[in-house]
């Protein structure tokens, strides 16, 4: 993940470029739960980059 957002209408994590993909096709519902997003705004997810920009630099070298 390069991106991560969060989604205000279901709280959750995705990469930004797979969920403006899925809004932009016109969908109206959480592409996780299958609920009716209430609100679409999409924050940027600065723990989640943290996180994973962290793993990169240290356990995550030579893993995979």
């Amino acid at each position: 993940m390069r991106d991560p957002v969060t989604c205000v209408g279901d709280g959750m994590t995705y990469e930004r470029e797979s969920i403006e993909t899925w809004l932009n096709a016109g969908n109206v519902t959480s592409p996780i739960t299958g609920l009716p997003l209430s609100n679409i705004t999409l924050a940027p997810n600065q723990f989640a980059k943290n996180t994973i920009m962290a793993w990169r630099e240290g356990e995550g070298k030579g893993q995979g």
